[in-house]
């Protein structure tokens, strides 16, 4: 399909008629102003809120699900306009505080509400019936759903929902919106096993095999003879796994009575697209609008094994999209909260885990590593919190490591909420666990004490220790505004030591701003008799709830509903505040807490310096609005408020690209070295082969692109003359190629290396003579070391010698030394000649990819090297000498993991910018870069060690465990009994005098533009962070006269913590320096994402269009080609003769007006492992006088005409 591809969609818009709508605006009773954001830890005693929810140890061990804690609601039960709480307990009975005032509560309701003798886990208010009154709904562990019926007389009535195998489930958390759509409150319960028994030690299981799949033929309790039910069970890589418990759904027929059912039940959808939920272990849920279309969708946090649930509501039910979260979530997710983080309306949300916050504690859990890549729509879990930001079109990127939140501690209950009140949601979490299964100490000490006993290696209570605990810190962030967040815990004294599990909000003394409630708990060992003395009972930590005051004082405005609709407090609206530019969103919830519910309300920050003040109250199809909304004040909206948006058409911007069919067939069959075999402790494979490209060539419809050992020409179009290319197949390996035209002849330069018999690579520069040719003469040049990339330019003064330059790699295990990058100077016309190095640069660090290009804007072309662990270089050179030039042009990059370069007038002033690309700052990485991270490396004659460090406390301090540790170095890990005594062990300490070392102190992908030979740096669209950036190509892919850029990003093979980071694997940056912007994401390319693991790609005109299409080649996989199919088209300029003499070529557009297009340099190396088109396509935003040809001359522009020649130029009249 070509031309223009328009999609039209309905959207909504707020109708005309809908102004002057009379919401109640009543102003808030503040508190005198303490001039500073944060909590005051208002004291139990004094409150009268001295609910425990404690648990004996013993209790504990014999059903370790308890250790999941409960959670706490917040709700005006008696409508006295305090909200009240409720808290659950699991052996203490549960409590209902009426809120007095002043923080002051007295326990209410009567003998129902306590749910005495029952476990309970979850709770919400909610009005179930429409009376307008709020009632209960108490999740439990193994006794179903407790429904507690507001009696409006200050009592409640208590009845039970049963669920299927109820005794074997708990509830965890019991979100709530209309799922049924008929107008009342329906229920999603989150279900785990309220008994596991995959930690007991006396489990035999009977094996079996079944049509050649292992399969489980009984579970049997060897100690007590129990026969356990086979489908409890499953096997997964050999390995046999307990199952969780399948999720339940409660449809209200409005009255407050419920049918049960499950999400697969609920709809019918055609074959293949069914929603099907497993059996799974869901702690946390949400119903939130996450797609911003009005309608609740669905996310559950599963623990252990097994991904999390992503559900869509559409006008048909809901879709299972957890394929749009990039295929990743977190591995043990406990909470989820959803918020507008950065108020670009889009819905964000955080899952949490148990990763722990500190560097130094980090190396106190057992480690885990990244999932290897698989099919790219398998689901990786990552230990560690997963941050997702909305990029629109129902995408997201995840982006945990860039925001600072990639870790929290043993977390439970995440919450979004603006504490400073600077328009801005900020994160509380509540973390901590009874005892620390994840410290190897802990498990070592549990295992000796498992072998001096004969019981079982876990929680016993006769070997339970008070240092076993993890009682970890509560956590609070600060939002800064710019998708990052910083630790505030101190400061505003969210930091209780102890273990919280569910948290709620609510504004307990109505001064507007949002008050906190946590549900804490502790284990506790009897009191017992020892020698004749009585020992008191011990306690783990504090059991008793928190109640933290806000004592914000900015301004603010304080929002909810009430109505005499079946949903009487709003729940699932959106209410979005806007002043000016600003737009605040939030939404009433219930239930969507781990096991807790917040009151039904929301609080804005009222900003002074803005002007405009309009709040928006959205529920479903209808909205109301109030403008000029005032500082400080209350605004209640009903039913009455609101009215149906008017449906309009608008037409949304077009794609730029469409996928089309490669006629050939083509597979990437990459080398399978495993380097970390030869270098321990190396991050990353640094000797990959990639899927190199080439658009050079005459004929279009053909790309050549490596294999792995040979070139392969790749047909995109039907012609006859693009098949049936020769293919050379070789046992080296391919590390880079380039082609360079010779008369007739298309001669072509390789990077080759292979494994040798020392076990250590050999590099050549393989020549051939032309590869239109079968029997084109090869010649092999050996090299002195492994080299990694190429690139060419014209020897100065010396016509048909060509310099070539190596980018120096490292030698196997020998990571990061390298070879020092060379310049060699090769004779065309006897390319057997072997060349000779011209210029042995000082310049040892693995580079990843070089440019030749006019850097200074003076003849001739200079080499701008991207290397590992060092800084962006650009070296002139001259017959006899190559000087660093990279200070004097200003350029000052930092220390990064520079991947690639692209050296192109990006900014249109006829001078060449510098695109530099690195790893990006959502990198496991970033928090050590943040400490003065440093790679020590130690080299003896078999390999080169390393060791990663990061500062505290004035030491450089290793990154490993003990464990890595002591596989990498047996010797000295002897050192140390335990993983404590290891934890803050630095350099200093392992060795008299530390190693060489190199720093990283940039991560950032960046750009510098080029201000008349001063390079200043220009700050790139933050979503070009969110992934390592390799693959660079530069064309006007809109044609509007600006160089555009499209990136490829991920990493393709990984070890240990280094994640693949595949969120956009292909950015589209549109150019908008032109009109007084910036460069923005192009989010609806065309180009789809995150479908494979791609670093590499090229650009060029494939079917004669003049329109700059794509070619994406994946590793170890095939190649996508996209068509530009924008309006219109461009001018192209056909570079013909000699390669020689076209690199270093530059043209621009001449307007009519006198003004000028973007200088465009023939340079066809750059961007990380391809080569460019022999072409030009230039963009067009005015009428065009000539394209000028510097240094040569111009060609006219006939009206009409579109594509042209390079043609030999008279030197004297410039005129072809």
């Amino acid at each position: 399909m070509t031309g223009l591809k328009k999609f039209i969609t309905e959207c909504l818009a707020l109708a005309t008629a809908a102004a002057g709508f009379a919401a109640e605006q009543l102003p808030l009773k503040l508190a005198q102003s303490v001039g500073q954001a944060g909590f005051r830890l208002v004291d139990a005693k004094q409150s009268g809120a001295t609910f425990r929810n404690e648990l004996s140890v013993a209790a504990a061990a014999e059903n370790q699900v308890l250790l999941n804690g409960s959670g706490v609601a917040a709700g005006d039960f008696d409508r006295d306009g305090l909200p009240d709480l409720y808290f659950c307990g699991l052996k203490n009975d549960n409590v209902l505080y009426r809120n007095l005032g002043d923080f002051r509560f007295e326990p209410a309701g009567g003998e129902a509400v306590s749910c005495a003798g029952v476990p309970s886990t979850s709770s919400a208010f909610a009005d179930l019936n429409g009376d307008g009154h709020l009632d209960l709904l108490v999740g439990t562990l193994g006794q179903g759903v407790i429904v507690l019926m507001n009696d409006t007389r200050g009592g409640f009535s208590k009845s039970t929902v049963a669920l299927p195998e109820g005794d074997s489930l708990a509830i965890y958390s019991s979100p709530m919106t209309d799922i049924d759509r008929d107008g009342d409150l329906d229920v999603y319960l989150a279900t785990y096993r309220s008994t596991s028994i995959r930690n007991n030690p006396g489990l035999k299981f009977k094996l079996g095999y079944a049509n050649n799949v292992q399969t489980l033929e009984s579970v049997t309790d060897s100690k007590t003879g129990t026969q356990y039910d086979n489908g409890r069970f499953y096997i997964r890589d050999g390995e046999v796994l307990e199952a969780g418990t399948p999720d339940y759904q409660l449809l209200n027929d409005g009255t407050g009575k419920f049918r049960v059912t499950t999400l697969a039940q609920f709809q019918a959808n055609s074959r293949g697209d069914e929603v099907v939920t497993a059996r799974n272990w869901g702690l946390g849920s949400i119903f939130a609008d996450f797609d911003n279309d009005h309608r609740d969708d669905l996310y559950v946090c599963n623990d252990l094994d097994g991904a999390d649930y992503f559900y869509r509501s559409t006008a048909n039910g809901f879709d299972d999209v957890i394929s749009g979260l990039n295929n990743m979530t977190s591995a043990f997710s406990m909470g989820v909260d959803v918020a507008d983080i950065n108020n670009d309306g889009l819905s964000d949300f955080i899952v949490v885990d148990m990763m722990n916050y500190s560097l130094p504690e980090r190396k106190m859990q057992i480690p885990h590593s990244t999932p290897a890549p698989g099919h790219p729509s398998a689901i990786s879990e990552y230990r560690r919190n997963t941050l997702f930001v909305g990029a629109g079109g129902a995408e997201f990127d995840e982006i945990a490591h860039y925001s600072g939140l990639d870790s929290s501690d043993w977390s439970w209950c995440p919450i979004f909420m603006d504490v400073d009140l600077d328009g801005y949601q900020d994160l509380l979490v509540t973390n901590g666990f009874s005892y620390d299964l994840e410290n190897p100490d802990v498990q070592n000490d549990l295992m000796k004490l498992s072998i001096q006993t004969g019981g079982r290696g876990d929680l016993v209570e006769k070997t339970f220790k008070i240092e076993h605990s993890k009682l970890d810190q509560n956590l609070s962030f600060r939002n800064r505004g710019d998708l990052t967040f910083r630790d505030r815990s101190a400061d505003w004294g969210f930091n209780l030591d102890g273990i919280s599990h569910g948290a709620c909000l609510a504004d307990l003394d109505n001064d507007g701003d949002q008050d906190v409630v946590l549900n804490n708990f502790s284990l506790y060992l009897q009191g017992r008799q020892l020698l004749g003395e009585s020992l008191p009972r011990l306690q783990q930590s504090n059991p008793v709830c928190t109640i933290y005051e806000n004592l914000t004082s900015s301004d603010r405005i304080k929002v909810r509903v009430r109505s005499e609709a079946k949903n009487t407090h709003g729940i699932g609206a959106t209410l979005v505040f806007i002043q000016d530019s600003v737009r605040q969103t939030k939404q009433i919830r219930a239930g969507s807490r781990y096991c807790s519910s917040d009151s039904p309300e929301v609080t804005f920050a009222w900003l002074a310096d803005k002007s405009s003040r309009r709040l928006e109250y959205r529920l479903g199809s209808k909205v109301a609005f109030i403008e000029g909304v005032k500082r400080n004040s209350l605004i209640t909206f009903s039913e009455d408020d609101l009215a149906e948006e008017t449906p309009v058409l608008k037409t949304f911007d077009t794609t730029l690209f469409e996928e089309q069919p490669v006629r050939s067939s083509f597979r990437h069959s990459p080398n399978q070295l495993n380097a970390e075999h030869f270098q321990p402790g190396i991050s990353r494979n640094h000797f990959l082969t990639e899927p190199i490209v080439s658009a050079a060539g005459n004929d279009p419809a053909v790309v050549r692109i490596s294999t792995g050992g040979s070139v392969q020409g790749v047909s995109l179009q039907d012609s006859p003359a693009a098949t049936n290319r020769p293919v050379r197949r070789s046992r080296w390996d391919l590390a880079d190629f380039t082609h360079l035209t010779v008369g007739r002849k298309l001669m072509r330069l390789e990077l080759q290396r292979q494994l040798g018999r020392t076990q250590q690579f050999e590099s050549r520069l393989f020549v051939t003579e032309d590869v239109l040719s079968p029997r084109a003469a090869t010649w092999a040049h050996t090299l002195p070391g492994n080299f990694t990339c190429l690139c060419v330019t014209q020897l100065p003064g010396q016509p048909g010698t060509a310099a070539v330059a190596l980018g120096g790699g490292t030698r196997l295990g020998h990571y990061p030394l390298a070879a020092n990058t060379l310049v060699l100077g090769l004779r065309l016309a006897k390319p057997g000649e072997r060349p000779r190095i011209l210029h042995k640069l000082p310049f040892k660090l693995p580079v990843n990819d070089m440019q030749f290009a006019d850097m200074d804007g003076r003849l001739g072309q200079e080499l701008v090297i991207a290397p590992e662990g060092g800084e962006i270089a650009v070296y002139q050179l001259t017959g006899q000498k190559a000087g660093d030039i990279t200070r004097a042009l200003g350029i000052q990059s930092g220390t990064g993991n520079w991947n690639s370069v692209a050296c192109f007038d990006f900014s249109g002033n006829g001078r060449n910018d510098l695109l530099a690309g690195n790893w990006g700052d959502n990198s496991s990485l970033n928090r050590y870069v943040r400490n003065h991270y440093r790679l020590y490396f130690q080299k003896n004659d078999e390999s080169t060690r390393l060791y990663e460090t990061f500062r505290h406390n004035g030491k450089n301090v290793l990154m490993p465990g003990l464990a890595k540790f002591k596989k990498h170095n047996p010797i000295r890990g002897l050192m140390y009994r335990t993983h404590n005594a290891f934890k803050l062990v630095g350099a200093e300490d392992i060795f008299e005098t530390p190693p060489e070392h190199r720093t990283v102190d940039t991560l950032r992908t960046r750009l510098f533009l080029n201000d008349n030979g001063a390079f200043k740096p220009l700050r790139l669209p933050e979503a070009v962070q969110f992934a390592p950036t390799f693959g660079i190509a530069v064309e006007d892919f809109d044609l509007d006269g600006s160089l555009d850029i499209a990136l490829c990003q991920g990493f393709t093979e990984f070890y240990g913590d280094t994640e693949p980071q595949a969120n956009n694997s292909h950015l589209l940056l549109i150019n908008r320096l032109a009109t007084g912007g910036s460069f923005e994401v192009r989010r609806n390319s065309g180009i789809e994402r995150n479908n494979t693991h791609p670093r590499v790609i090229s650009s060029g005109d494939f079917d004669g269009d003049n329109r700059p299409d794509l070619i994406i080649p994946s590793y170890g996989a095939g190649v996508r080609h996209y068509k530009n199919i924008t309006p219109g088209e461009g001018i192209k300029l056909q570079l013909t003769g000699d390669s020689l003499k076209l690199i270093g070529l530059k043209a621009r557009l001449r307007y009519r007006d006198g003004s000028q297009g973007p200088l465009y340099e023939y340079t066809p190396k750059y961007g990380y492992r391809k080569e460019a088109a022999n072409h030009f396509i230039f963009g067009i935003r005015a009428p065009v006088e000539a394209i000028e040809i510097i240094g040569l001359g111009e060609l006219p522009v006939v009206p009409g005409q579109v594509a042209y020649t390079l043609p030999q130029l008279d030197k004297k009249t410039g005129q072809p």
